[in-house]
């Protein structure tokens, strides 16, 4: 599939609009694509050879969706680029050939996809898209995905979608205030009032604490559900006044 190929969309799965760059996964994933008048696909070519697609502006994510196909078997490594320049560890991207017969349809997020073979005619294959996952350091910001193989790959990228927050009750809770001050030879609890909004109560919806720094001890956490509080134990009793 070369890099000026056009897909026919006609999967359930994707908008297929001529004017439409966006594609829906069955997995319910959002995918927007480039520009068709520009260079729109990242093509790994060559093997031990660096492919970095860069994004326009740092993002935080959990997780980092890649769209991409391959016409030949081969495993690529995947690696998160960072702002502060870290890089995270390898991540092996192994797809099947993209032209997909019935016994692997499922392994596909996208199908039914086509190629132009010139200006006017279609391939008779049917190809499909893969959705690759790819853990990250949501404390981090990413800017960058790096694809690298140590074979001669035939493997495409077609966009990129990042995942903020895997969990959408989850809240980090910072201090205003560097120091808080207690009374010494004290005990106070920590109590964090939630409010569901109406919203379904997810199976991970959870609370955990820690402390950074010398004073406190924070222990167990507990949940009173019917008040929607959860509270912190916190011992200062050995802080000296």
């Amino acid at each position: 599939m070369a890099a000026s190929s056009l897909p026919m969309l006609t999967t359930i799965y994707a908008i297929s609009s001529p004017d439409s760059r966006i594609i829906i996964t069955k997995n319910g994933t959002i995918f927007e694509l480039a520009d068709y008048t520009q260079k729109n696909v990242l093509a790994v070519e060559s093997k031990n050879t660096d492919y970095t697609l860069e994004f326009a502006e740092p993002i935080p994510a959990e997780e980092i969706y890649v769209l991409c196909n391959s016409t030949s078997t081969r495993e690529i490594t995947a690696t998160i680029k960072y702002e502060d320049g870290s890089v995270s560890e390898g991540f092996i991207i192994d797809v099947p050939r993209s032209d997909y017969v019935k016994s692997n349809i499922d392994e596909f997020a996208v199908t039914d996809l086509k190629v132009l073979e010139d200006e006017t005619t279609f391939g008779d294959k049917k190809h499909g898209m893969n959705e690759v996952a790819i853990k990250a350091n949501a404390e981090k910001n990413a800017v960058a995905v790096n694809f690298r193989a140590s074979k001669s790959p035939e493997f495409w990228v077609f966009a990129i979608s990042a995942l903020a927050d895997l969990n959408g009750s989850k809240i980090r809770l910072t201090p205003s205030a560097a120091t808080i001050k207690v009374a010494p030879e004290s005990t106070e609890n920590l109590v964090i009032t939630y409010d569901m909004n109406g919203g379904a109560r997810e199976a991970n919806f959870s609370a955990d604490a820690e402390f950074a720094g010398n004073g406190i001890i924070l222990g167990e956490i507990t949940e009173d559900k019917a008040a929607c509080t959860f509270t912190v134990s916190c011992d200062c009793s050995f802080r000296q006044g």
